[in-house]
């Protein structure tokens, strides 16, 4: 690793990792892990991490989360992002309607160039909204509970929603959607 921070990380993934894998790691073990690489910016430990746990805890929402986290911060291109959670839906990585509500936040936010832009704009790249549409329409028809998941606070369900539906519904093409609000 190249972190400036390379001391810590070193001491902390000695601490957790002595003698053992990722693999034998509990899922609070994988949360220290990832809160001393995100300290750091070790954007690439984090990612190889995140594909262990989500592996071993399917079905835990801050694993999930946390390989999230990973993708959008190891990943620089939109299209490698989308290819990323892509294959965790192909490959049935815990619930697939996170996964697709993951893409079509991604997708939104790669319509416009950054958030600043979405306020009262027009996308620059209007063709991410209808992936987006279809990503949110297959994650809504499911009995998924997003808020779990998704996680509340200032990365919550609510404020995913209001950004995806307010890029899509400036759009007669993605009026049908209005019926999932």
């Amino acid at each position: 690793m190249n972190s400036p921070n390379k001391h810590f990380i070193s001491r902390t993934e000695l601490y957790l990792l002595e003698g053992r894998t990722l693999e034998e790691l509990t899922q609070a073990e994988f949360a220290n892990l990832f809160r001393s690489y995100n300290a750091v910016g070790a954007s690439e430990e984090a990612f190889t991490a995140a594909l262990v746990a989500t592996r071993k805890f399917p079905d835990d929402a801050h694993m999930l989360r946390c390989h999230r986290d990973a993708v959008l911060g190891r990943l620089a291109e939109p299209a490698s992002i989308a290819t990323e959670f892509l294959r965790c839906i192909d490959e049935n990585v815990g619930p697939i309607s996170f996964w697709r509500l993951a893409l079509a936040d991604h997708y939104v936010a790669t319509a416009w160039a950054d958030d600043e832009e979405m306020l009262g704009s027009f996308p620059t790249r209007p063709e991410w909204l209808s992936l987006a549409a279809k990503q949110l329409e297959s994650a809504q028809v499911t009995a998924f509970d997003f808020g779990q998941y998704w996680g509340r606070g200032t990365d919550n369900i609510q404020a995913t929603y209001e950004a995806v539906f307010d890029g899509l519904l400036r759009y007669e093409e993605f009026a049908q959607l209005r019926r999932l609000r």
